[in-house]
């Protein structure tokens, strides 16, 4: 059976979370998938296709996540990968937002050309006092603002875009 890798770089838990209902409802659809933290992948070109997720963390992407990109950008290149975001920034929408998911998209299209990017919204449930101490100042949204039916119907629509052809 041919796998498919879903890395991802999380620094406190959420975007793992995110990472793992992707691989689950890909499993739905009857396609194998490793689920590892993106600094734990030596190499991609073991697997049929790729997605590759990151929080975003002061309008950046996870940096292990995107290292991961750069370091791999040429086996990404030769297959299906898709990528996604997570942050607080993408709870309430609006042209900030817009701004930022224009500007992570235009990162990943820098290095490789995915099939597919999304952003959700994130979570500060996980963080550390101090953290959600410094996300209350910043007034980010508090709480798991996590969608997870958008998440599946996500995958549920990636999943035929990330199988190899007959």
């Amino acid at each position: 059976m041919s796998t498919i890798l879903v890395a991802y770089g999380s620094r406190y838990g959420s975007t793992r979370g995110v990472a793992e209902a992707i691989a689950e409802t890909l499993r739905s659809h009857g396609v194998e998938a490793d689920v590892r933290p993106a600094a734990h992948v030596a190499d991609p070109t073991r697997y049929v296709a790729a997605i590759v997720g990151g929080g975003v963390y002061a309008s950046k992407w996870h940096p292990e996540a995107l290292t991961f990109i750069q370091r791999h950008r040429q086996a990404l290149a030769a297959l299906p990968t898709a990528c996604f975001a997570l942050g607080t920034a993408f709870v309430n929408g609006g042209e900030e937002a817009d701004r930022q998911r224009s500007a992570l998209a235009d990162q990943i299209r820098e290095h490789v050309g995915p099939v597919d990017i999304a952003f959700f919204a994130g979570s500060t449930a996980g963080l550390p006092f101090l953290m959600r101490l410094l996300s209350r100042l910043m007034r980010s949204p508090q709480g798991d603002h996590r969608d997870w039916a958008a998440i599946r119907g996500w995958a549920d629509a990636l999943a035929p875009k990330l199988q190899p052809e007959p």
